[in-house]
């Protein structure tokens, strides 16, 4: 999620920050604004954090909503303390009902998460269809894990968001609101994992070795697989670890099998998995594949939550 100037982003940051510089020594919010969002950026200017936010808290100070949105951004980003959490959602907030799409899917994810607000997924729900009917792609990616997900998903997906497809495709894999198709569902998933996203390439890779949807492939599979696998999740590491070391549609290998108990261990994910692997046997770690339909994490659907 990106800061927002107070009209379209400056083509020349430089010409642009001159002017500012004049119009805010007369007080003017939305210079004051652009200066900030310019400071925290490093945009046409060298990077001075505290700059910034000591000219959007002016801007903001004087009721102007762009710049409350922004200043409760930045503080989400990593200037706020706990106590100021409540000041940080008003600040959203402000921005939201001004008609600020970006502020209301940050203030949908604040009710989701509980953040400066008591947790309302009604709430949220709200917050993030209005910035959805505006067009934003976090937004509709969100409201696909909420009622009538398979429309806001298809919106975001055809919009080239690779969450969305990926997300989507888990819809017609189960028949969540749509036909139930696997075909379709392998078709968005291919859309997906060649963009690189690692679900998207996991979740396609165990259709691919089980002929599901597609034309069963181990070949193919496996190396689906393995591009998830190198982009460091633990937990398809983990899930790499289980087809070796029972050889699920693959040759077996304990060696390759350990290298991925390993990774996901050292990260500290589902260790006692990792620990009740030897009183497995290959039937139940097939099991483990199957109902495994991987979403990607909050922090690549753009919520810069700490």
């Amino acid at each position: 999620m990106s800061y927002k100037y107070s009209a379209k982003e400056p083509l020349d940051h430089a010409q642009h920050y001159s002017n500012c510089l004049v119009r805010a020594e007369e007080s003017i919010p939305e210079a004051e604004n652009d200066l900030g969002v310019m400071y925290l950026t490093g945009a046409g200017v060298p990077k001075l954090e505290y700059e910034g936010m000591r000219y959007l808290e002016k801007a903001a100070d004087r009721g102007l909503p762009v710049a409350q949105y922004n200043l409760g951004l930045a503080r989400l980003k990593g200037w706020e303390s706990k106590e100021d959490r409540k000041e940080t959602a008003e600040l959203v907030k402000n921005g939201a009902k001004s008609g600020i799409p970006e502020a209301q899917f940050q203030l949908g994810v604040l009710f989701l998460k509980g953040r400066g607000v008591h947790v309302d997924h009604r709430e949220a729900a709200k917050w993030f269809l209005l910035a959805a009917k505006q067009g934003s792609i976090e937004a509709q990616l969100h409201l696909g894990t909420l009622d009538g997900a398979a429309k806001w998903l298809r919106l975001a997906a055809e919009k080239g968001s690779a969450a969305a497809q990926n997300n989507l495709a888990g819809l017609y894999y189960r028949g969540n609101g749509v036909k139930k198709s696997s075909r379709k569902a392998a078709q968005m998933l291919r859309i997906a994992a060649d963009q690189g996203l690692p679900e998207a390439q996991y979740n396609l890779g165990l259709m691919y070795l089980f002929g599901d949807g597609v034309k069963k492939d181990c070949e193919e599979g496996l190396r689906l697989i393995l591009l998830a696998a190198e982009k460091g999740r633990p937990e398809i590491n983990f899930k790499l670890g289980l087809i070796y070391q029972f050889g699920i549609r693959v040759t077996q290998d304990h060696r390759e099998a350990a290298i991925r108990f390993r990774f996901a261990y050292e990260c500290e994910w589902e260790c006692d998995f990792l620990r009740e692997v030897r009183d497995l046997d290959y039937h139940v770690a097939e099991l483990f594949m199957e109902p495994a339909w991987y979403h990607p994490p909050v922090s690549e659907l753009q919520t810069p939550m700490k």
